[in-house]
């Protein structure tokens, strides 16, 4: 409606938001990207294992059925920057892709100019607030006892990851206890500079109640993964003795 009025245009407002769709594509795909680049980078590493043996049959044809998933393939600043890089380059095309095709439809150069000024503010606007909204913490803060003892309950669909995270000094223990519909892969790991060790690793466990005892002083995670075909809910604990 606004491009219609500031370009003087004879053209409908429906023709206008029918002509100017393809601009949000650029938009679309700058979104994808910055909400599952890292899924698509963690999960997708699912395919190499299942590329030997594609139907669950025990086969083992590019000797690569054993392979694990690298969690640490990329990090969190990677992550974020990738995102936000990705949101202003997507309004920008999106900004360049609607004044291409104003110069196609309009009268004149100088209605095409009037009609990208709604559609200027409107993507630095979606700008803004998008970069706001990465600047917020993904949770809200949580108290101590949460982050000594944390609990839940996860729901998760097929290969996605689940973790919680605790620090830990060297000797300290704590017992861990989950309980799922599905069976899960699990694991107990912590980042050592560009390498992941990993002290505990279980496959296709539906239930457990165990004592882990830290080895070093390092932020420990705990990690479940459903390599089923069907969403699942899990139950967990952590408790310090």
């Amino acid at each position: 409606i606004f491009a219609k009025e500031v370009s003087r245009t004879w053209r409908s407002s429906e023709q206008i938001a029918g002509l100017f769709v393809f601009s949000l594509v650029p938009i679309a795909i700058a979104y994808h990207l910055a909400h599952y680049l890292s899924y698509l980078l963690v999960a997708g590493q699912l395919i190499i294992p299942q590329a030997s043996d594609p139907l669950g049959l025990g086969w083992n044809l590019f000797g690569t059925v054993d392979y694990e998933t690298n969690i640490g393939i990329i990090g969190a600043k990677f992550v974020w920057y990738t995102a936000v890089i990705a949101i202003v380059a997507g309004h920008v095309l999106a900004v360049g892709v609607a004044h291409f095709v104003a110069l196609r439809v309009f009268e004149n150069a100088r209605a095409a100019l009037r009609s990208q000024f709604p559609f200027l503010v409107l993507m630095v606007g979606y700008t803004v607030m998008s970069l706001w909204i990465l600047s917020q913490p993904i949770v809200e803060s949580p108290n101590y006892a949460s982050i000594r003892e944390p609990s839940g309950l996860l729901s998760l669909a097929p290969e996605e990851l689940g973790e919680t995270c605790l620090d830990m000094a060297a000797g300290e223990k704590i017992r861990y206890q989950f309980e799922s519909n599905h069976p899960v892969a699990f694991d107990i790991h912590y980042h050592d500079g560009t390498t992941i060790q990993i002290p505990v690793q279980l496959n296709d466990v539906t239930e457990i109640s165990d004592i882990f005892v830290a080895d070093v002083d390092q932020s420990y995670c705990l990690m479940w993964s459903n390599q089923t075909a069907t969403r699942g809910t899990l139950t967990y604990r952590v408790v310090r003795p």
